[in-house]
């Protein structure tokens, strides 16, 4: 009883200490719950999630494979590691640990709901849209839900459902930036003009506010009624919420006469992209540059995607499954 009395103590220390943004406080009441139970699940399961929250993926993975050494199979662990995975760009890991989770709960529809978001990122939209219609049939209804399908019914080149999917993610949650400007970027591609200025102003105007969520894509920026100077806001905003901090650049060595270049790219495929580069890459000079390539896209077996691919040679990377950590990794060890 008094072991669990400090345990229940220590965590709740642990969650006053995090919401008050001490990480170090919270990270020491975790380990001391952990070292009064050494294998009990809350103790275990809690660090990872407010290091997830953080941004800090790498921590939240680790805390949830240490617990799931004590408890394999745990769902709750599983989809913390999976969203962990999601976040340090390791989609593949993702998709794997999600699957096995909604495998283990098929009817848990906040684990459907990341798988869905975890096979757009994957590539593979009609995969994403079957886990999130279920996530939303069995009572999922979240705006982040709905702006997933309606993404993965935009892939899928169903975009009036795409747009009915983006309306009910702004009714669910007007906040949810990400979701207004795809539906004024979809009420725009399909003319669906009624209405339209009034949702692009309310776009416009969270730019006013601090509080409001930053995730605007430039890309839709540039389609909108803004001044340069607000799709430089729009540019920051986004790139500060979603882009890792920086390192520190490194000094490039000498590497004989020919210069290093690596081109990274999702569309080394059948794509405007690949198309228009292909011939840029055969064209270069040997002799002056080492190409290489890192493609993050699907792999979908077209003529363009066999040219390029032959035009690199043994310089192709593919760096669709691995983590952001461990792409740039592989780029800094070829000597880019």
């Amino acid at each position: 009883a008094a072991v669990l009395r400090q345990l229940r103590r220590d965590l709740g220390y642990a969650r006053l200490r995090h919401k008050g943004g001490d990480r170090g406080g919270a990270r020491e009441a975790c380990e001391r719950a952990i070292a009064a139970a050494p294998t009990a699940l809350a103790p275990l399961r809690r660090p990872g999630s407010p290091a997830s929250d953080d941004g800090d993926f790498v921590a939240a993975q680790a805390w949830c494979r240490r617990a799931l050494v004590h408890h394999p199979g745990e769902p709750g662990l599983l989809h913390l590691l999976g969203r962990a995975l999601k976040g340090a760009g390791a989609t593949a890991g993702a998709y794997r640990v999600l699957t096995d989770c909604a495998a283990i709960t098929p009817d848990d529809a906040g684990v459907l709901t990341t798988l869905g978001a975890v096979c757009v990122d994957a590539g593979k939209p009609a995969e994403a849209r079957t886990h999130l219609e279920r996530a939303i049939a069995i009572g999922g209804v979240d705006a982040r839900a709905y702006d997933n399908l309606g993404i993965a019914c935009w892939e899928t080149a169903d975009e009036d459902a795409a747009l009915e999917a983006f309306e009910h993610a702004v009714a669910a949650d007007p906040a949810l930036t990400p979701a207004l400007a795809t539906l004024v970027h979809t009420r725009r591609y399909l003319c669906e003009w009624d209405g339209l200025d009034t949702i692009e102003a309310k776009l416009i105007a969270t730019l006013e506010m601090p509080e409001a969520d930053p995730r605007w894509s430039p890309y839709i920026a540039l389609s909108s009624s803004l001044t340069p100077a607000q799709e430089l806001a729009v540019a920051r905003r986004w790139s500060r919420a979603l882009l890792p901090v920086p390192v520190s650049a490194q000094p490039a060595k000498q590497r004989g006469n020919r210069l290093r270049v690596g081109y990274l790219s999702r569309d080394f495929r059948e794509h405007p992209t690949g198309r228009l580069m292909a011939g840029l890459f055969e064209e270069s000079d040997r002799s002056r540059f080492d190409l290489f390539a890192y493609s993050y896209g699907p792999d979908d077996a077209s003529a363009t995607q066999r040219r390029i691919r032959a035009a690199f040679g043994e310089s192709w990377r593919d760096v669709s499954g691995l983590s952001d950590f461990d792409a740039a990794a592989r780029i800094r060890d070829d000597g880019i």
